[in-house]
């Protein structure tokens, strides 16, 4: 819930500011200490790019859901990184004015 409420916060800054919105999620070898992380170690044994997939399909319903709540169009691109979250979203926040990390 508070990662979905920093989202739309941004969306909310970014429209009112004219700017876009880049989601970025990161993926890597699941973490079996994670609840869910011995399901997620599972189907990365089965198939490495599941994770990908499934970051990839979260991505674009988060921006499905934010677009819907606004009043305004709001440009909206999306990408998933592999490797660990800090250096990567470093990577993406290098061209960006905001970062919002939502966990």
């Amino acid at each position: 819930p508070a990662g979905r409420a920093a989202l739309h916060w941004a969306a909310d800054l970014a429209r009112a500011r004219g700017m876009g919105l880049s989601l970025v999620r990161t993926v890597g070898l699941p973490s079996l200490l994670r609840a869910e992380g011995l399901v997620e170690q599972l189907a990365y044994t089965i198939d490495p790019g599941a994770l990908k997939d499934w970051a990839e399909e979260d991505l674009a319903e988060l921006a499905a859901e934010v677009r819907a709540a606004a009043d305004a169009p709001l440009p909206i691109t999306w990408h998933t990184a592999s490797g660990r979250g800090g250096p990567r979203l470093v990577d993406a926040a290098g061209a960006a004015s905001l970062l919002v990390v939502g966990v």
